[in-house]
């Protein structure tokens, strides 16, 4: 007798469990089905067992597919699963140097340190004897703001002190760059001259020689500019010009905002400087 399935334009198929060749629609096929040949094939595959291995004893033993698809297949009985649960690991006290025991969730989540609350309090008052890296004096410090802060310093004053070095004594210092607004300016103006294929460069030194020269003035408004400034190209890079010292002039921020890309003339035109 033939199948319905089979009139229907049915697709062959394999049974899972069997190994018996059957019909399936083709719409049970797309949505996933049309493994088994009958339910009592589909029943006796979830009851099937594969042989597994305990990640806690190493014993043998059988699981059913249904519980390894769903990832529960790793212990052998409840009294493993519950061993593995309260499996300890071996820490070492940050206050007495006593060895103890304490469950890997609980490092992972708190970063157990101490043995007990007492240790841990101990270390809150504990100090330390330490020497400062700037002037070399001797101080003590608490073990927590040694684990927080490092305790290198005795004073604010030293840190501000080492904060201001220059060069290789400097903390940041990368490949003779410092994080200076000096080196900051020059390095940017650099790289969109060479973006725009400008040519011309200058150094910090030559920005300093034109602070000298235009007597810490604006070279259009004349206000100060010893604490801030911009690096402007007196004939535009957008114009032709090009990031030679020469072609460099020092501006406050409002009159570069405003001379933009324009040229020195007409620049000074708008201001009211040119008639």
């Amino acid at each position: 007798m033939i199948s319905t399935s089979k009139k229907r334009g049915g697709i062959q198929r394999q049974c899972l469990t069997c190994g018996m060749e059957f019909w399936a629609w083709p719409s049970r096929v797309r949505k996933g089905g049309g493994k088994f040949c009958s339910p009592a094939c589909r029943a006796r595959n979830q009851i099937a067992c594969e042989p597994r291995l305990c990640i806690t004893c190493g014993k043998k033993f059988q699981c059913q597919p249904s519980r390894i698809r769903r990832g529960r297949d790793k212990f052998c009985s409840q009294v493993c699963h519950y061993q593995n649960r309260i499996t300890r690991e071996t820490c070492t006290c940050g206050a007495c140097g006593k060895e103890f025991e304490r469950k890997p969730s609980s490092i992972r989540r708190k970063g157990d340190k101490f043995c007990s609350p007492a240790c841990r309090v101990r270390s809150q008052i504990t100090r330390e004897t330490r020497v400062c890296l700037t002037c070399g004096k001797e101080f003590q410090r608490l073990l927590s703001h040694i684990r927080q802060h490092g305790g290198n310093f005795c004073s604010k004053a030293c840190i501000r002190r080492n904060d201001v070095k220059r060069g290789r004594e400097h903390p940041t210092y990368k490949h003779g760059q410092s994080g200076t607004p000096e080196y900051v300016r020059a390095a940017a103006a650099i790289r969109r001259t060479r973006k725009r294929n400008a040519g011309g460069t200058f150094t910090v030194a030559d920005i300093k020689q034109l602070e000298i020269r235009q007597h810490f003035r604006c070279r259009y408004c004349a206000c100060s500019i010893k604490h801030r400034y911009h690096i402007d190209h007196i004939q535009p890079i957008s114009r032709g010009g090009s990031s030679d010292p020469k072609n460099l002039q020092l501006l406050c921020p409002t009159c570069n905002m405003r001379k933009s890309n324009l040229t020195p003339e007409k620049f000074a035109q708008k201001m009211g400087l040119l008639l």
